[in-house]
Formats: C-alpha cells, sequence, structure tokens
C-alpha cells in the first residue's frame, strides 16, 4: 500500500519543469496589459507576475514554477496565462476583478498544494490507465481497488480544499 504512494510522489519530483501553454507577452507588445496586472497585483499587495503567456484557448489562469522549495519560500517564477477567446467582449473594468481572481492564487499560495494533488491525481490516473490497458482494470484485481481508494480519497481531500481555494480568490475579487 505504501509503495504506490511512494512511487507517485517520487515521479512528482522528478517532473518535467512547468511550461505555460502559449507564447510569452512581452511588456513591449503589450504595455497596456502589463500595466493592468501589475496594477492589480500592487494593489492586492501581491508580487507582480514574471512573465505573461497568451493562448489560442478560453482560459485565465496562473501557474507558478517547479520548484516546491522556491515555492514554501514564496520565491517561485509566477505566470499568467490568458486565453485569447476569454478576452472576447471583455473591457477592462471587467478583467480586473479575473485578475484579482488569479493573483489571490498566487498572494495565498494556493498553487503549491494545488500542484501535489493534481500530480497524485494524474499518476493514480496513469496507474488505472496502465491496469485498464492490460485487461486488468476489474474488483477482483488488488492494484486495481487500492488506486481506486486512493482516488475516492485523494478527490474527497482535494474537492474541499478547492472550492475553499476559490471561494477566497472569489473573495478578493470582490472586494477588488
Amino acid at each position: 500500500l505504501a509503495y504506490p504512494l511512494w512511487s507517485w510522489l517520487a515521479a512528482i519530483a522528478r517532473r518535467a519543469p512547468l511550461r505555460p501553454p502559449g507564447r510569452p507577452l512581452s511588456r513591449l507588445e503589450a504595455p497596456g496589459l502589463w500595466a493592468e496586472v501589475d496594477a492589480v497585483a500592487n494593489r492586492l499587495g501581491a508580487r507582480p507576475v514574471d512573465a505573461i503567456y497568451v493562448s489560442p484557448w478560453s482560459e485565465i489562469g496562473v501557474v507558478r514554477g517547479k520548484s516546491l522549495r522556491r515555492a514554501l519560500r514564496g520565491a517561485e517564477e509566477r505566470y499568467l496565462i490568458i486565453g485569447l477567446g476569454a478576452l472576447r467582449n471583455l473591457d477592462v473594468a471587467e478583467l480586473r476583478p479575473i485578475l484579482a481572481h488569479e493573483l489571490a492564487h498566487l498572494l495565498e499560495r494556493d498553487l503549491v498544494g494545488g500542484h501535489l494533488a493534481w500530480h497524485l491525481r494524474e499518476q493514480i490516473q496513469k496507474g488505472q490507465d496502465a491496469l485498464r490497458e492490460r485487461g486488468l482494470a476489474g474488483s477482483w484485481h488488488p492494484a486495481w481497488v487500492i488506486l481506486g481508494q486512493y482516488e475516492r480519497l485523494g478527490r474527497r481531500l482535494t474537492l474541499a480544499v478547492d472550492r475553499y481555494r476559490e471561494v477566497v480568490a472569489d473573495r478578493y475579487a470582490a472586494l477588488y
């Protein structure tokens, strides 16, 4: 029972460096957007983001760099991802609370535990997929049962925490 958990933690520790989706947007390319992001961060008392990435999709979110040790010290790289689809018909006044919500995740250091939970879920899914590919997915196989228990327990624990983090970030957006 302890071996799968240990192997998942080891896989998380040696994961590949995070590459945000899209392409980096320099300050020269979008000085107005950078000024808005910096102004929102300043008003919240948050450290500004290190990079803004634009993607063709419709998400707006934040991610942090790879190092858990740097994250715990508050020195991690911080990226804002803006999907161009999300900006459609959105004016600056509407964008500011969204930015406040996302930067609140960085301010509250939400992403440190969130990455760990996400990677644990990913490793459980990989284990289940591997068993499924080998025809070993069933209640008769001990590994399948153990992975299912880990998945249910992990979902139960992380969903409550994820919801709480979103409520806190929404509060920052509302107060903004």
